[in-house]
């Protein structure tokens, strides 16, 4: 008895006097879980992207160029996105606009991708059957989302 009294004495010592031991790491199957999904890129439209008749959104990014064309209708609408080399069909699904501007969404369930024009209304130019638009848009696509400024207008 008197050894495991000095034996356990000893364990406790050692113990005391040594670093502490880092926890175990996460098995994978945790780690996996904790990566943040894939990200996607948005690119320029090519002339050949637009099929539109008749009035047309048309947006830019400043460095990229045009990020997404639309047809300007209340109802039926679809637009046009490039993502990762391949260009996305999207149909409008709500609209809520005034002379102010207006937020109209746009998706493509079968890719699992939204597009939402936030757009405020600028300058008119009757001339060229014309309006300013600015604002962002924000894409959705697979479950990651980026949102853009923007700017451009809808001609006629």
């Amino acid at each position: 008895m008197r050894h495991l009294v000095s034996l356990t004495i000893a364990v406790f010592a050692l113990a005391a006097c040594s670093k502490p031991v880092a926890a175990p790491e996460a098995s994978s199957s945790a780690v996996a879980s904790s990566i943040a999904p894939a990200s996607f890129k948005v690119q320029a439209l090519t002339d050949a992207d637009n099929d539109i008749q008749g009035c047309q959104v048309m947006l830019d990014q400043k460095e990229m160029g045009q990020v997404f064309i639309e047809d300007g209708v209340d109802t039926g609408a679809h637009g046009y996105i490039r993502i990762d080399g391949t260009k996305y069909r999207v149909d409008l699904t709500s609209s809520v606009q005034d002379e102010k501007g207006g937020v109209r969404v746009f998706a493509d369930k079968t890719s699992d991708l939204t597009v939402t024009e936030k757009l405020k209304t600028g300058e008119a130019h009757e001339e060229s059957d014309s309006v300013e638009q600015s604002g962002t848009i924000t894409v959705t696509y697979k479950g990651v989302t980026q949102t853009i400024a923007v700017e451009g207008g809808t001609a006629c």
